[in-house]
């Protein structure tokens, strides 16, 4: 463990050094006395390898590649420093209940596998590749590029930012939500699903076959639910690459 002392005085000198403190840092703190003790830590090597056990004997590394965040450092304009979280995972891992929560950072998953699945983002994007039984997303003004094959229930919401959703097999149910966002659907060209399309002044345009009856589409054996509500985006069905 490294440490750091941050304080007003020099009453703490001795302690510091009884515990082998790496840095003393005194009020009024400046700019260049922060970044000299950050790199005093070195937290970028300090957390390169962090590992975590998971129930099944497997592990997964955390990696902090940087560890002081912009948004709360700056009153010191420490514009270019970032925090980065990779988390590695065994490629056969799959997880019971996976969960994300995130305000101001952007998501990027190569791949995740879980049964029941939850995303919730503030202003930047998801972009996910994944199986589940169940997923949720939710996004204020960040966009949604998820390319998933999800066998049971589907919710995506966004007040501002765009939906893209491809899926090669289409969900039991899925519930798409925007306000001004747009709505991307790939789909293959065999999919089955009924659709409840309701927009104030939104328009839907599919390159599948489909036949309407009021506010709901029938495309192909109509086995699949779905529901999209947008108030002025867009609906676009796109064929997918075969």
């Amino acid at each position: 463990m490294r440490l750091a002392f941050a304080t007003s005085s020099n009453d703490f000198a001795s302690e510091s050094y009884e515990v082998g403190a790496c840095y003393y840092l005194r009020k009024p703190f400046r700019p260049e006395g922060v970044r000299a003790m950050l790199e005093r830590l070195d937290l970028e090597a300090l957390e390169r390898s962090r590992r975590l056990r998971l129930p099944d004997g497997s592990q997964v590394v955390l990696r902090s590649i940087r560890y002081a965040a912009s948004g709360k450092l700056n009153f010191f304009n420490f514009r270019d420093l970032n925090k980065q979280l990779t988390l590695t995972l065994p490629e056969d891992f799959r997880g019971q209940r996976i969960q994300f929560d995130l305000t101001s950072a952007n998501l990027t998953a190569p791949f995740l596998a879980a049964q029941e699945m939850e995303i919730a983002l503030v202003s930047e994007d998801v972009s996910l590749t994944a199986e589940a039984n169940h997923l949720k997303v939710e996004t204020v003004s960040g966009k949604q590029r998820l390319n998933v094959s999800v066998a049971k229930g589907l919710e995506l919401s966004s007040v501002s930012g765009d939906v893209s959703l491809t899926t090669p097999q289409l969900p039991e149910t899925c519930a798409i939500e925007t306000v001004s966002g747009d709505v991307a659907l790939t789909l293959p060209r065999n999919a089955g699903c009924t659709l409840r399309f309701s927009s104030i002044s939104g328009d839907l345009t599919s390159a599948l076959p489909i036949s309407a009856s009021g506010k709901t589409y029938l495309l192909g054996d109509g086995q699949s639910e779905f529901s999209i509500d947008t108030t002025s985006g867009d609906l676009d069905i796109l064929e997918s690459a075969q």
